[in-house]
């Protein structure tokens, strides 16, 4: 008798188990660390994206950088970009996950045209 009331609990704590998970997982919304870093670093990226920009076209010399970044290879943008319109951000390197290198890959150029 014993041994069935074993089994019977196990098998609950094994559904409820189940059913927390798929709940939590499939409707909640519950995601693991990778993919909440992912989302996070995301929505960073598109809140501070124009942000940079406003700050860039404010630039004296931006029309000119507008087209020097025009002209650069679409994987050597960012590397342009984080050299050179990274003090205009509000994000600092290594206190957020975001940089302006991740924004201008993110980006069309035509994101940055006046």
């Amino acid at each position: 008798m014993e041994t069935e009331q074993i089994k019977a609990g196990f098998a609950g704590a094994g559904m409820g188990a189940f059913a927390l998970f798929g709940i939590g997982f499939g409707v909640i919304g519950w995601v693991f660390g990778g993919t909440a870093q992912q989302q996070t670093e995301t929505a960073i990226i598109e809140r501070l994206t124009p942000i940079c920009i406003t700050q860039a076209k404010q630039d004296s010399a931006f029309s000119q950088k507008l087209k020097t970044l025009e002209k650069l290879e679409y994987d050597k943008r960012g590397s342009f970009v984080a050299t050179r319109a990274g003090r205009q951000c509000p994000a600092k390197r290594g206190r957020m996950p975001w940089s302006p290198r991740n924004a201008a890959m993110t980006l069309p150029a035509s994101a940055f045209s006046a």
